[in-house]
């Protein structure tokens, strides 16, 4: 899962990448005539014997090497959701789909890419990639009840070159088989300017060919598709006679497993499930009025009951928030102002509109110091810092106040000090006598310069010799040792398939500071010490979210960006402070400052070819400018366009009915498509969702 900002990507489609010459042999001649300027022959005679080169545009013809695959798609040997997916090749030798003819007058690719499941290869019932390995000559071979190519074995370069072929039944070659009208639109050449790793592909600068299927594995099982030769095939397009089965060569091939998935499991459903209830967007408990006012506004500022015992051992309730809350937090009553607490109790808050506690920031002590003791390399940095804090105080108050400490001492020695150290010997008085004025000049001082900030500015460099106290208490204002139920205390607030924004309370993790510094602080010295440890430059979060969805465990590489609003209309990202899975489905979140929108994107996968839910297509604009941009609102139903119906996942591309689907968008564009144009519009682009102050969009 990431939050980055997503690379400029260039990529430019083409309807084909056709070749000077195509692949086989030729033979150029040459013959020599003398003719005037109005091109008659002036001399019949045959001085010159014509001339003859033969020479052969090597070209793969019966097996494709494994280096020039680029991708597949689906990933060979993966099981999902691929019911609107259309698979696809992605070649690095752009030119191959039409480096050879089909013959027998039908041009375009001579490749293409047949989806087959279980029991539609007789080679392969299991549909598991197998293929039955033979010869050239054995693949052109003729038979009565077998279909070959028709290719002479006068154009073989070697006749004993081995290839994978597939044998398929005469009815179902009729059912999958793309018709004569389709290779056009089944094959285009991308090219890619800038690069960019995706999940599924990697999208290289340069040319490259693409072969498309025209059928959808739609039937949950295994599947698997042959990129196959159509050389010689010409005339079986259209039917195979009294050929009972047809013999392809398979170029290469892959299989895979589609699963029927729930469609509301599916990213579309699954990000507008979590808005679903634009109310409930903030994290606190399901507002319900309960008549009293007082408990009503705790509840709306994130509050929730928890059930406590005083100190008289009576159980009773009080109220307890996290560090988020769905309001920008007020400041408490003064909690501890001096830093001299010991216990939790100094930071409850007694309400005595209602006679009950507020536990938040008494939990948030208590745990900051359980946390800490829980942990011995902190505690051995902490206690090093405050033995190193007390001698630098002390070092600080003589710098400062030197001559105070003289006079102190010339006074004693003046007293004899002999006779005041027998006197401090002898048996205390019943009255205390008053300290000497030395003394209280030195605690006058002391108390004038403990909140100085060059006294700060020098503790918190001692707090940097220190990097594991610096580091822990990092990762403690970014809540990272505090447990999941001190951030949501009721499950009610945070639902399966919910998205939660709050705000972060800077006294709820001042306090959670305060109990992890508590630990071995005896000394009014360390009570300043403290106070400069936390004003060190730790990470402040104000705002955040928690996601609790399938999405986080379905979708690892879900990309969520949050932008702030800056003056005027533009924005700018938030960098997120903390990016963590909680849970296999929760998702945390913490910024420093407050999103005013939260762009949930689909993971890229690359460039993947299909349709849209329902059977439909956003159509895309094809205008120079805009191509690729989503047209606002207008979407085609291409329900009509598959052979026979929609239940096969055949569809019917190029044929010359209205209702294919070159015709459909057709009609629904205004324009003529062609093979790039046509996948342009099925392209599956990733889906984006936008959580604004207003709602989703």
């Amino acid at each position: 899962m990431t939050a980055t900002t997503a690379q400029s990507l260039t990529v430019a489609l083409h309807d084909s990448f056709t070749p000077g010459l195509p692949g086989g042999k030729y033979c150029l001649t040459i013959n020599q005539e003398l003719r005037d300027r109005e091109n008659n022959l002036v001399d019949s005679g045959k001085y010159f014997l014509p001339l003859k080169q033969e020479f052969t545009v090597f070209a793969p013809r019966f097996s494709v090497d494994g280096t020039l695959v680029h991708a597949v798609n689906p990933p060979p040997g993966t099981q999902g959701g691929y019911d609107d997916l259309l698979p696809h090749v992605t070649l690095s030798h752009p030119q191959l789909p039409w480096e050879r003819n089909i013959g027998d007058g039908v041009t375009g690719p001579w490749v293409a890419l047949l989806l087959f499941r279980a029991d539609e290869i007789l080679d392969d019932p299991d549909a598991r990639g197998l293929t039955t390995p033979r010869t050239a000559k054995e693949l052109i071979t003729t038979s009565a009840d077998v279909a070959t190519p028709d290719i002479k074995d006068t154009s073989l370069a070697d006749a004993a070159e081995p290839c994978r072929t597939i044998e398929v039944a005469a009815d179902t070659f009729a059912k999958l088989a793309p018709r004569a009208a389709d290779l056009p639109f089944l094959a285009h050449c991308r090219k890619v300017t800038q690069p960019r790793t995706a999940r599924g592909e990697e999208l290289k600068p340069g040319y490259f060919g693409v072969v498309l299927a025209h059928r959808l594995p739609r039937e949950p099982g295994p599947w698997v598709a042959h990129l196959v030769s159509l050389e010689g095939h010409g005339k079986h397009l259209a039917g195979l006679g009294s050929a009972r089965r047809i013999r392809l060569a398979s170029l290469w091939s892959w299989s895979f497993r589609a699963v029927k998935t729930d469609a509301a499991r599916q990213f579309p459903a699954l990000v507008r499930g979590l808005a679903a209830d634009q109310q409930r967007l903030t994290l606190r408990l399901p507002a319900k009025a309960s008549g009293n006012t007082g408990v009503d506004t705790r509840l709306k500022q994130g509050y929730v009951p928890v059930p406590t015992r005083v100190r008289s051992g009576e159980h009773t309730f009080a109220w307890y928030r996290g560090p988020g809350g769905p309001v920008v937090a007020q400041p408490p009553p003064a909690l501890d102002p001096d830093g001299t607490a010991v216990t939790s109790d100094h930071a409850l808050s007694y309400l005595p509109d209602t006679g009950m506690f507020d536990l938040s920031y008494a939990a948030a002590w208590a745990l900051g110091r359980s946390a800490a003791m829980a942990d011995a390399d902190y505690v051995a940095g902490l206690l090093r810092w405050r033995h190193r804090s007390r001698h630098h105080i002390a070092r600080h108050l003589v710098g400062q106040a030197p001559q105070i400490w003289r006079d102190e001492l010339n006074q004693l020695l003046a007293q004899d000090l002999g006779t005041t150290l027998d006197a401090s010997a002898a048996p205390a008085e019943a009255s205390l006598s008053p300290a000497p004025a030395g003394l209280a000049e030195i605690a006058a001082h002391w108390e004038s310069t403990r909140d100085s900030g060059e006294l700060g500015a020098d503790l918190a460099g001692i707090g940097r010799d220190e990097p594991v106290l610096g580091d822990w208490l990092s990762r403690l204002c970014l809540l990272e040792p505090v447990p999941f139920h001190y951030l949501v205390p009721d499950a009610r607030m945070l639902p399966p398939e919910s998205l939660r924004f709050f705000h972060i309370d800077p006294d709820w993790i001042g306090a959670l500071v305060s109990g992890a510094l508590s630990l071995g602080s005896c000394l009014s010295t360390d009570v300043v010490a403290n106070t400069a440890a936390s004003r060190g430059k730790f990470p402040a979060p104000v705002a955040g979210f928690l996601i609790r969805s399938a999405l986080v465990s379905g979708w690892p590489d879900l990309v969520l960006t949050a932008v702030a609003k800056d003056t005027g209309k533009s924005f700018h990202e938030v960098r997120p402070l903390r990016h963590d899975r909680l849970a296999p489905d929760v998702l945390l979140c913490l910024y420093d400052e407050v999103p005013d929108e939260l762009c949930v994107d689909e993971p890229k996968q690359g460039l993947n070819f299909g349709v849209d839910p329902g059977n439909t297509l956003r159509l895309r604009s094809l205008d120079k400018e805009t191509c690729g941009t989503p047209l606002k609102g207008k979407t085609a139903s291409i329900a009509d366009c598959f052979r026979p119906n929609a239940a096969t996942g055949v569809l019917d591309v190029g044929g010359t009915g209205g209702t294919s689907l070159q015709k459909t968008l057709d009609t629904a564009l205004g324009k003529t498509l062609s093979a790039a144009k046509l996948a342009v519009q099925l392209v599956n682009s990733p889906q984006r969702f936008v959580f604004h102050a207003g709602g989703t969009k």
